[in-house]
């Protein structure tokens, strides 16, 4: 009598042996290295978001924090001047330089010196912002009350007897004896104007305004070296915008998932 397993059949050949166990379910073994590769994949493409996610918040706060641009101060002096004649009676029109006179500024009434002078401005980028523009002229000798006036044109770095008569009056000053006196004009609005123009040169004509008749002395304006200082901030450069830098930030996420998942363990 033959005992029949329930599990086995009847005889030893119908046993289903390990080997067949493993040919017909080949999953029975690798089952765990299958599980363990998946898992460091998916461990891996974690790390990776975690790793994108941190450089996208860095550059987010770099961004998002806008850097202050320092100021700068430029001090110049002119690059050229002259002095130029309107014989009397003047009728404003300036007939001749004259390079013996050179620095003289009067006004009698009857005959008139002007002095011109420019200044190059091209050390001020295009775009700046002018926090403040002063033109410093000493005045080497006044007698009695005279007053000045100083106006502003658009250089070219060669001055024309045309310059002398230019009218923009950037301002005036009252000048009381006796001797040498420092003058200190405004040109902030003026140099802003020139500056959003495009202009390379900033050009001033002194004159004595009005006329005195009952001083007959010239006085100079360039024996101690008119300056022009400038005091702005340079345009910052532009920069990617949060929007833009987050577009970017997410766009590479998505790559780095993809990529990650298109991988498939190695049996």
């Amino acid at each position: 009598m033959q005992f029949a397993s329930p599990f086995f059949g009847t005889n030893a050949s119908s046993r289903p042996t390990a080997k067949g166990i493993m040919a017909n379910h080949p999953g029975a073994c690798c089952g765990n290295s299958f599980s363990s590769v998946s898992l460091k994949g998916n461990m891996n493409i974690q790390a990776s978001i975690r790793c994108s996610c941190l450089v996208l918040v860095g550059l987010l706060l770099s961004f998002l924090t806008p850097s202050q641009a320092a100021a700068t101060v430029v001090e110049l002096s002119y690059t050229v001047a002259a002095t130029a004649k309107d014989n009397g009676p003047q009728d404003g029109v300036f007939d001749a330089f004259t390079p013996l006179n050179f620095g003289s500024v009067d006004n009698n009434g009857y005959t008139s010196f002007r002095t011109a002078l420019e200044f190059d401005i091209s050390a001020v980028p295009a775009g700046s912002v002018i926090n403040a523009a002063t033109l410093t002229i000493v005045v080497g000798f006044v007698e009695g009350t005279r007053q000045i006036a100083l106006n502003g044109y658009s250089g070219s770095g060669a001055i024309s007897l045309g310059d002398f008569s230019l009218n923009g009056l950037v301002g005036n000053a009252t000048l009381n004896p006796p001797g040498p006196q420092t003058v200190i004009f405004d040109a902030t609005v003026f140099l802003e104007s020139l500056l959003t123009s495009g202009e390379v040169f900033a050009g001033f004509n002194v004159r004595e305004d009005p006329a005195n008749p009952s001083n007959f002395t010239v006085f100079s304006v360039l024996d101690y070296g008119p300056r022009l200082s400038i005091d702005f901030v340079a345009q910052a450069v532009p920069e990617p915008s949060p929007v833009s830098l987050l577009g970017a930030g997410l766009l590479a996420i998505l790559f780095v998932t993809r990529l990650r998942g298109r991988r498939k363990p190695v049996p």
